[in-house]
């Protein structure tokens, strides 16, 4: 990185233990992200965030950028830093890149390996790697984000999910300038990551079931909990194929009865839950659906919300 720096030299740890405590009084922090610490000495690591818990503030949130398709090496790493840090998912996004340029690409294989199955509560997971370094960023089709998006956002005890400012709110391209014509406009419009970032904190609770079982369809529910907008769950289906699919999935007898659509609008139709809390679920071709009671708490203010 072309930057010699001794952490191991007294004076040069003293100097950034010393930043590091003044940093803090100078802006409004809660965390830090520690970038290219493949280079940096791992000792040197543990003992600055030793110091930050001790001098700074222990509840920092703390995120480092190792760049190896690794995950039982990065888990190893995580442990070693006692899991005071945590990791972006370099494995997942390589495999969202793979799976999406890959015409006949097996989403059951989308999440082999990933961090978030190895390390939870430390892994942050995202969905393409915007490195402003030419040649340096991996590429996914366009079709693929909201389907990379969905599985971050919507599943259980998947990582800690990172939303890209641009596709959300749009950019001014790779080469910006003061002018609307190089405004690029957010995936999607603007209408759909708002809407699932919703949907995570409305109906993402609950009991998970998985059905990864074709190449290009798969799909997981959401039986959502007591406690969170009055029970309501989600069903997600998902394909990478050129023709519509379907997928029965269980989302719980208590729903029984219950007419859900799509929260996303892309697969017109209902689908009623039968006495046995399953619901066949149709999905577009190359897309995906998310699926909610029409009638949930708060679903009025999703569909009508659009940045």
């Amino acid at each position: 990185m072309f930057a010699d720096i001794d952490h191991s030299h007294p004076e040069v740890r003293q100097e950034l233990f010393r930043w590091v405590e003044w940093l803090p009084q100078q802006m409004k922090l809660g965390g830090m992200r520690l970038d290219a610490i493949k280079h940096l000495s791992y000792r040197f690591l543990r003992d600055f965030v030793g110091h930050i818990d001790a001098h700074v503030d222990p509840d920092w949130f703390l995120v480092g950028e190792y760049w190896r398709e690794d995950s039982e090496f990065l888990a190893k790493f995580i442990e070693f830093m006692h899991h005071r840090i945590s990791l972006f998912d370099v494995q997942l996004v390589s495999n969202f890149s793979r799976v999406s340029m890959d015409e006949a690409g097996d989403l059951r294989r989308v999440l082999d390996d990933a961090l978030c199955l190895w390390k939870p509560k430390n892994a942050v997971t995202f969905v393409v790697n915007h490195d402003t370094q030419a040649g340096q960023s991996l590429e996914i089709a366009p079709f693929f984000i909201p389907l990379a998006y969905a599985l971050i956002l919507l599943r259980a005890n998947s990582g800690l999910p990172c939303v890209f400012y641009a596709d959300l709110f749009g950019s001014t391209g790779q080469h910006p300038q003061p002018s609307p014509a190089s405004f690029v406009p957010p995936t999607s419009g603007g209408a759909i990551l708002p809407k699932m970032m919703l949907a995570r904190k409305l109906w993402a609770y609950g009991t998970q079931h998985d059905y990864f079982d074709r190449p290009q369809c798969v799909g997981f529910t959401r039986l959502g909990h007591a406690a969170k907008a009055g029970g309501d769950g989600l069903a997600v289906v998902m394909t990478n194929a050129w023709r519509y699919a379907r997928k029965a999935m269980f989302v719980g007898k208590h729903h029984a009865g219950e007419a859900w659509t799509d929260l996303l609008r892309w697969c017109p139709g209902t689908v009623v839950i039968d006495d046995g809390g399953w619901g066949v679920f149709p999905v577009g071709r190359r897309s995906v659906a998310v699926w909610v009671n029409a009638a949930a708490s708060g679903r009025e203010m999703v569909d009508a919300f659009v940045l």
